[in-house]
């Protein structure tokens, strides 16, 4: 309540400065040339008497936006990593079995191999997965699971385990952003989140667990390969 308070008022104070400085300029446009010499003397005497005001409206737009800014806006860090995918047909087949994994059934064409990673880093079965790790917070303390971090925190939970998972998801893929060089096949993972460590260890998880079923399935190819 407080920040969209402070907000509204920066906003008011803002717009009253502008429609000030439009009034003088219409003004000063609509009158004639011949008396613009006398428009002019006007309008630097309208500013004179006015300095009190401007300064002031300048200093509480500056004070209010101060309080926002330090005190009620929550800050956003960003962690980010790239990794490198590869187009081959034997990595795309390897790719295709991981996300089939995570639920992500893909066509069995080279050119979907653009977008099998980022299916998967955003599918539900790997955020899922992460919610049930545990990282330290400055906030909620050390040890807490991504599912509190993201819902209750320290307070008791008011809504079902099932709720819970559905909410932080959703919140958690709204944290994580992808973007690929189809040029050279790098994606980079971008991981928000209101604590500078939490979104590093977010991010190292997340590459983990990318890396996790790539040697399952790696392993699964291998012992298929010798019988």
């Amino acid at each position: 309540i407080l920040a969209n308070v402070a907000q509204a008022l920066s906003f008011l104070i803002i717009a009253k400065g502008w429609f000030n400085f439009y009034a003088i300029f219409i003004t000063w446009y609509l009158v004639p040339m011949k008396k613009k010499d006398i428009v002019v003397i006007d309008i630097l005497y309208l500013l004179v008497s006015k300095i009190n005001t401007i300064i002031m409206t300048t200093f509480i737009a500056l004070i209010l936006g101060s309080i926002y800014i330090f005190f009620v806006a929550q800050p956003v860090y960003t962690s980010k990593s790239k990794i490198v995918s590869s187009s081959s047909k034997g990595q795309m087949s390897q790719a295709s079995g991981i996300a089939a994994q995570f639920g992500i059934a893909l066509p069995s064409t080279d050119s979907d191999d653009k977008l099998v990673y980022p299916d998967i880093i955003k599918s539900k079965i790997l955020a899922e997965s992460l919610l049930e790790k545990k990282f330290d917070t400055k906030r909620f303390g050390n040890q807490k699971s991504l599912l509190q971090i993201l819902t209750y925190g320290n307070d008791a939970p008011q809504y079902g385990l099932d709720t819970l998972k559905i909410l932080a998801t959703d919140l958690l893929l709204g944290m994580i952003q992808v973007s690929k060089d189809f040029k050279t096949s790098v994606l980079t993972i971008y991981v928000d989140a209101p604590e500078a460590k939490l979104a590093y260890s977010i991010n190292n998880a997340l590459i983990y667990e990318l890396d996790k079923y790539q040697n399952k399935k790696n392993k699964i190819k291998t012992n298929k390969t010798r019988l």
